[in-house]
């Protein structure tokens, strides 16, 4: 099967009103611009949806990551979303594309980008997790809750916990290890050498 690549890119062009939301028409002009790039083939499918004041394109394509068509198309739809933000008085209208570069980054100013490139399956569900004014670890906690929440999880957990205990009632141990002779192609031997002052003898 092809691969295909799934890219979201978001920007701030104006927010409705403040930092607080995008307004309906951005969204109505960002789906008109998508809508006839997958006419003409240039996108398979696309969701037009919004986080805070950020409008975000999730697309897809089988051109690749850091396509220039597929970024220079989401580029053209921020500016046209700036247009229709400043006749409409938004607050910080054009904000992220008066920056010119698509950021691979998670915090600055200007456009965020992020891309996969896949082999698709018969069903492929794709998940976005979108954030704005937030922290990188926001969606930590009710992952990790729901993931722990597993009884399959508890049990591993409990026989885990059941191992530590039989380990420790023996006394100190530590992991088996290779000899140092079989460990000369790593970094192991010269790092020894350099703690040997640091060693003392407990006896």
């Amino acid at each position: 099967m092809s691969k295909i690549t799934v890219s979201l890119i978001k920007a701030d062009v104006g927010g409705y009103p403040g930092h607080s939301s995008v307004h309906p028409a951005l969204i109505e002009t960002a789906e008109s611009k998508l809508a006839q790039a997958k006419k003409s083939g240039a996108l398979i499918d696309f969701r037009v949806l919004a986080c805070g004041d950020d409008l975000e394109l999730i697309m897809s394509h089988k051109k690749g990551c850091d396509n220039g068509e597929v970024h220079g198309l989401a580029w053209e739809t921020f500016e046209k979303a700036t247009e229709v933000a400043k006749k409409l008085k938004l607050y910080g209208a054009g904000q992220d594309p008066a920056c010119r570069c698509l950021q691979r980054q998670h915090q600055g100013p200007g456009p965020g980008v992020a891309e996969m490139e896949f082999t698709e399956r018969t069903a492929e569900p794709i998940v976005a997790f979108m954030m704005d004014k937030t922290e990188l670890g926001a969606f930590n906690l009710p992952i990790s809750v729901d993931l722990f929440k597993d009884l399959a999880f508890d049990n591993a957990r409990r026989k885990a916990l059941d191992i530590t205990d039989y380990l420790r009632e023996h006394g100190p141990f530590e992991p088996h290890r290779l000899p140092m002779e079989d460990m000369e192609y790593t970094t192991l031997p010269h790092v020894m050498k350099n703690l040997a002052s640091r060693f003392a003898d407990t006896e």
